[in-house]
């Protein structure tokens, strides 16, 4: 590869390290054609990539691009990074169900959280958490719930009250229908 072609790729990986907010190292080694075709699919249907080069220009592009240098030692052997538009949790969670799918074809290595490095047991949790769009359903379910009681004790009082009415009408549709 010339220096030329090499210094392109720096710059764009180094901006794409820049832009990244979070990035799963993975192993890409004995990774046949299909898999790595299976995962490059399942990556791009939900907007996310793999981003395979060379481990010397990957490490100069993570520096220059302000990672700590702890990512050198997780960017070591043939190891891609999966990154992409997707929320940190949901990069994590495709790439470890992948991962389970297809029985260890690759392997987690690490991986980076707006600028901090992360360990494969982070990245597994991670994946665990719900995503944005879940998260904030929670959030207005546990918003609405304290309305949704209030409003009940309100109307119970009401509630009560047109039970008793019902109660009285009955007793004395009773009591009228037995005296005649």
């Amino acid at each position: 590869m010339s220096k030329a072609v090499k210094r392109l790729i720096h710059s764009e990986l180094k901006s794409k390290f820049e832009a990244m907010e979070a990035g799963v190292v993975i192993t890409v080694r004995g990774l046949d054609a299909e898999h790595m075709h299976d995962l490059r699919s399942t990556l791009n249907s939900k907007n996310m990539r793999l981003t395979v080069v060379k481990n010397s220009i990957a490490k100069l592009a993570a520096a220059e691009a302000g990672l700590p240098e702890a990512v050198n030692a997780v960017i070591d052997g043939q190891v891609g990074v999966a990154h992409g538009e997707a929320e940190a949790p949901e990069l994590a969670k495709t790439i470890v169900e992948w991962s389970k799918k297809n029985k260890g074809q690759i392997e987690i290595k690490g991986g980076f959280l707006e600028k901090e490095i992360l360990q494969p047991a982070e990245i597994a949790d991670l994946a665990q958490l719900p995503t944005r769009p879940q998260m904030l359903g929670m959030f207005v379910g546990t918003i609405q719930a304290p309305i949704r009681d209030f409003v009940g004790v309100i109307q119970a009082p009401i509630r009560d009250f047109v039970g008793v009415l019902n109660a009285i009408k009955e007793k004395k549709e009773k009591e009228g229908g037995g005296e005649g």
